[in-house]
């Protein structure tokens, strides 16, 4: 009875102490965000390494580490973000400017002389206020995908934790069950024997 009370308290205390883990704890601090931010595009940009996964994973970081650096879904979201984040560079700039060129079969005859070839540049000059506005619509788009960006990647930490945690747990359980059992040969030992010496009656 005793050990069933010890086995549901240390039972519950690493029930307890797994949620508070998954949820209470940060999912990435700002420093080590920019670390992996950095660490995904040298990544990505390796195309050697795709796909290459390392031989030993040991804590609960290495496993969030490969698991931002192989999902699909984070990498579209990252290129993405960095799509917008481009965009936005130019997006405030005048249009390019048009310079053309024709060269005639024959000469046309103007007011000034003969033409024998023409020279044309265009340049769009947008309403005021219209390039700031377009780069505000570009700076907006790139910070809602770089929240995007973000979203999926605490999604998938979730996922990556709450995978961690409840193996974790499955593996204390199992130790548990493996600790009792041994108690439990221990004591039919024990009462074998007091049997045996007539320590103890037959129930």
């Amino acid at each position: 009875m005793k050990a069933n009370r010890n086995k549901k308290s240390v039972k519950t205390i690493i029930y307890v102490a797994t949620i508070l883990a998954l949820y209470a704890s940060p999912v990435f601090s700002k420093s080590s965000s920019n670390d992996l931010i950095d660490s995904l595009e040298s990544r990505y940009n390796d195309s050697d390494n795709s796909g290459n996964l390392p031989t030993s994973l040991e804590t609960l970081d290495d496993y969030l580490k490969q698991a931002a650096l192989n999902n699909n879904g984070l990498r579209a979201s990252f290129y993405s973000w960095k799509a917008a984040q481009g965009k936005s560079g130019y997006a405030g700039s005048l249009p390019d400017p048009m310079v053309s060129y024709a060269e005639f079969i024959s000469s046309v005859e103007t007011r000034i002389g003969p033409q024998e070839r023409k020279f044309s540049l265009k340049q769009k000059i947008p309403w005021f206020g219209t390039l700031s506005a377009r780069s505000n619509k570009a700076s907006s788009e790139a910070e809602s995908a770089f929240q995007r960006f973000e979203a999926a990647r605490y999604k998938l930490t979730y996922n990556v934790k709450a995978a961690y945690y409840t193996f974790y747990l499955l593996g204390e359980e199992l130790r548990l069950t493996k600790e009792n059992l041994e108690l439990l040969n221990f004591w039919e030992s024990v009462v074998r024997t007091k049997y045996r010496v007539a320590l103890s009656s037959h129930p």
